[in-house]
């Protein structure tokens, strides 16, 4: 993708541009219901999000947090990650890695996921190769520039404009507190 079609991508998505700063008022909610440091509530979003909706995600995270173990239909990846971050404080991954510095309030990272690489014409799997990332960050720190925002602006920006071209609804998933917590 050149540099002209992720500056449309991220014009079409520029309403979600702050997609991270919402996620992190999330985080800081599900830290105080948890009793839970910030840091380690942006680590568990970020290690269970794999194959996860957001919305299924933050319930998940939630459940885990207060206590009550992981749901059966978390995959197995998702597991073993969770209990090496659990043993060792580390999270594997560039996608968990990446989302988990996100939002933990990282303006500069990219966080390239399956639809990002998707939305760049690389196939899903390609998102965790290291060329790929490095492509897709080169494009998106020249996009940011050019638009005067940060980088994980310009990316949530481009993921949303992606979202609404590539699926049905068009809606972009976001952490609504209230969907799992009503009070």
């Amino acid at each position: 993708m050149t540099i002209r079609g992720a500056c449309r991508l991220v014009d079409s998505g520029w309403a979600y541009r702050r997609w991270y700063a919402h996620a992190r008022l999330v985080v800081g909610k599900l830290a105080a219901a948890t009793d839970t440091e910030t840091g380690r509530v942006a680590d568990v979003l970020a290690v269970t999000s794999p194959r996860r909706s957001v919305a299924s995600n933050l319930r998940v995270a939630y459940r885990y947090l207060r206590g009550d173990g992981l749901p059966r239909d978390v995959v197995r990846s998702v597991r073993v990650s969770l209990d090496h971050y659990d043993r060792t404080g580390e999270i594997r991954g560039p996608k968990t890695s990446a989302f988990a510095l996100a939002l933990r309030g990282d303006n500069s990272v990219v966080v390239v996921d399956t639809h990002v690489a998707t939305a760049f014409g690389y196939r899903p799997q390609d998102a965790r190769t290291v060329w790929v990332r490095t492509i897709i960050g080169g494009v998106l720190r020249r996009v940011a520039a050019r638009r005067g925002v940060s980088v994980v602006e310009a990316q949530a920006a481009l993921w949303a404009g992606y979202y609404r071209a590539a699926y049905p609804t068009g809606r972009i998933p976001m952490y609504r507190w209230a969907s799992i917590v009503p009070f």
